[in-house]
């Protein structure tokens, strides 16, 4: 029975910490250490997670708690946890959210009995109640092709819903990027797949991902965030060019850019908007290969890009109304 290692972050999740932690410690698989890592959490998280660990003490699973002097970001936070971890697979956990009781025991027995360096499954999106499958299964299972469909969209490349052997980042010197807290992930989980030997996709939803936490990450775009993300985008785009050159990888990688563009024109920022047409321009020519936006959108890259400023300006302030009208009546 491998030891797997949780890493779980703590930040302002006092309202849903204590459900994550109960669905890690009623694993029906029970050989696993929980390294918590408290990011200056404001509020009464650590506490609440105390009080579970004390619930189940009974249990004898092996708990520690990381504890930063001021706040570092979600990447810092799970850097410090990948360096405590000591168990021959990792599986991160985001403190908002929470996973099946047989989640682990689904993941380890395919990564035993297939020898395979990652296992992901399906998972659940949960807002206001409502649960959506989300189905991440390929028709194929070649690392490298994995990794080019994460690149495309066609996969999430969140760690979360990922078991992965901690050889892999251990003997490829994969690291977090500090500082980086939006798109942190897309610069770390698409390296980890492309050095895997062997990847293997379980169709469960074990995972259930919470879209209720208004304080995620996720809800806060910004100039800030937007910089970060380029560099995340930037981070890997040098990584497939350089230490892993693979021209299905680095194709793949232009939806990624394009996602990026479309995210700065979603926002309605002005100073965002500007920098649209000078981030990423070598997907110039690809505005309309881009499958995960609505032809409208398109259009307005399409003007920005050919320098068409005041047609560009005009049709954002039209969706701006549009979406203002909308609010207004729902």
């Amino acid at each position: 029975m491998p030891k797997v290692s949780f890493i779980i972050p703590v930040y302002g999740v006092e309202e849903y910490i204590e459900r994550c932690c109960i669905s890690i410690f009623e694993q029906s698989y029970k050989n696993f250490e929980v390294v918590f890592v408290n990011d200056c959490t404001k509020d009464n998280s650590e506490q609440i997670v105390l009080n579970v660990i004390e619930r189940y003490r009974h249990l004898g699973i092996h708990t520690s708690i990381i504890r930063h002097e001021t706040n570092k970001g979600i990447s810092a936070t799970r850097e410090d946890g990948q360096n405590a971890a000591t168990g021959e697979y990792i599986l991160y956990v985001d403190s908002d959210d929470y996973i099946s009781t047989e989640m682990l025991e689904v993941l380890v027995n395919r990564a035993e009995q297939t020898n395979a360096d990652i296992v992901y499954c399906d998972y659940y999106e949960v807002k206001n109640g409502d649960h959506v499958y989300r189905d991440q299964s390929l028709e194929i299972n070649n690392p490298l092709l994995v990794t080019a469909a994460m690149l495309r969209g066609d996969i999430r490349w969140c760690p979360w819903n990922k078991l992965f052997r901690r050889s892999i980042v251990v003997g490829h010197n994969i690291h977090w990027p500090v500082g980086v807290n939006v798109g942190e992930d897309l610069a770390v989980i698409p390296r980890v797949f492309s050095y895997a030997k062997s990847i293997e996709h379980v169709n469960q939803a074990l995972y259930f991902y919470n879209r209720d936490n208004v304080n995620s990450y996720l809800n806060v775009w910004s100039l800030t965030s937007c910089y970060q993300n380029i560099k995340a985008v930037e981070s890997i785009d040098d990584f497939f060019q350089h230490e892993m050159p693979n021209p299905a990888l680095i194709e793949a990688l232009d939806q990624t850019k394009l996602m990026t563009r479309y995210l700065m024109l979603y926002s309605l920022n002005g100073e965002l908007v500007k920098l649209v047409a000078g981030t990423f321009p070598e997907t110039n020519g690809k505005v309309f290969s881009y499958k995960s936006t609505s032809f409208y959108w398109k259009v307005v890259l399409y003007l920005v890009v050919t320098k068409q400023v005041m047609l560009a300006w005009a049709s954002l302030k039209i969706i701006w109304l549009v979406k203002k009208i909308k609010a207004q009546a729902a």
